[in-house]
C-alpha cells in the first residue's frame, strides 16, 4: 500500500485494516509525506507505534516512507512549481521500481494535503497497471473527532467505508502515453486543438522524408547553425527546406504570421505524437 500522509496518521491504518479485512495480502506500507514539517513528523511517529518490529496487529508488515525533498531541502509545503516537479519525480522513481518489483499497488489517498493527493494520482495515471487500485476512505464526523490527531489508530471497520477511486491507467492501455508521461506535469507540451492538429496533419503529409527531418530538429533546437549541424547540412540546404516547410504552412493558417517560432510552438507537441 502507498498512502499520502498529514497530520492525521489513522487515515493510513483505518485504510490498511479495511484493505486487510478484505483479503488483499499486503507486506509493505509506504508513506509519502512532508519532512519540512513538524506536525507531519509527529504524524508519522505516531504511525510508527503500530509497526513495532515490522509488525502490525500480529502480522509481518513493513513500514517505509518517503520524506519528499528538494535539493537536499525537506519540503514542509508544496506550493511552489520547483517543489512540485521534485515531489513528482521522486514519487514517480518510487512507483516505478515497486511495479518492477512486480508489486500490485494500493493507493490510499485520503491523508495529506491535496496536492500530495493529486500528484500522486497522477503518477499512478502513468504507472499502474490494471491489477492495480486507488482508494479513498468516508469516516464518519464522530469518528473522525474521536480519532483525530492519531488518538485512535483502529476503530470498528464497520463504522468506515472504503471507496474505490475510478482512475484510467493511461501507461498501462497505451505504453507510448507512458513515455509522453515521463516529465513531471508542468513539463509536458502544451495540448493543441483540434484544429491545429488537422492542420499540422496535413502539412506532415505533404512534406518529404528530409523535410520532416529538419521540421523535427527546427522544432527543437534553438539556432539556424545548430539545425543544420544535427542534420549535417549547410545552413543554406536548411534554409531551403525551412523555406517549404513554412509555405505550406502559409496554406493552412492564413489567419496568424508563421515563422520558426511558430514551428516550435505548434509543432513542438504535434511531434510527440508522430
Amino acid at each position: 500500500m502507498v498512502a499520502t500522509l498529514g497530520g492525521q496518521p489513522q487515515v493510513v491504518t483505518f485504510t490498511l485494516d479495511l484493505l486487510l479485512q478484505r483479503g488483499y495480502p499486503l507486506t509493505e506500507v509506504w508513506v509519502l509525506w512532508l519532512p519540512g514539517a513538524p506536525r507531519y513528523r509527529a504524524s508519522l511517529d505516531r504511525l510508527r507505534e503500530a509497526f513495532v518490529g515490522d509488525v502490525y496487529r500480529g502480522r509481518p508488515l513493513h513500514l517505509r516512507a518517503l520524506g519528499l525533498e528538494l535539493r537536499g531541502r525537506p519540503l514542509a509545503d508544496l506550493r511552489y512549481p520547483d517543489e512540485i516537479d521534485a515531489a513528482w519525480e521522486q514519487m514517480d522513481h518510487l512507483f516505478a521500481r515497486l511495479k518492477t518489483a512486480q508489486y500490485t499497488l494500493h493507493l490510499s489517498l485520503t491523508g495529506g494535503r491535496r496536492m500530495l493527493s493529486l500528484l500522486a494520482l497522477s503518477v499512478a495515471m502513468r504507472r499502474f497497471t490494471l491489477s492495480d487500485h486507488a482508494w479513498h476512505i468516508y469516516t464518519p464526523d464522530d469518528v473522525r473527532a474521536a480519532a483525530r490527531n492519531g488518538r485512535q489508530l483502529h476503530v470498528d471497520t464497520e463504522r468506515l467505508q472504503l471507496i474505490a477511486v475510478p482512475l484510467m491507467p493511461l501507461g498501462a492501455y497505451f505504453p507510448a502515453v507512458r513515455e509522453l508521461l515521463g516529465r513531471s506535469p508542468r513539463a509536458l507540451p502544451p495540448a493543441l486543438d483540434a484544429d491545429d492538429l488537422g492542420r499540422c496533419q496535413r502539412v506532415w503529409e505533404r512534406l518529404t522524408t528530409r523535410e520532416r527531418e529538419a521540421l523535427r530538429v527546427l522544432a527543437q533546437t534553438a539556432t539556424r547553425s545548430a539545425a543544420a549541424r544535427q542534420l549535417g547540412v549547410a545552413i543554406s540546404t536548411l534554409d531551403t527546406h525551412k523555406n517549404r516547410i513554412l509555405a505550406h504552412c502559409r496554406r493552412e493558417w492564413r489567419d496568424q504570421p508563421v515563422d520558426v517560432h511558430f514551428l516550435r510552438r505548434v509543432f513542438g507537441p504535434f511531434l510527440t505524437q508522430v
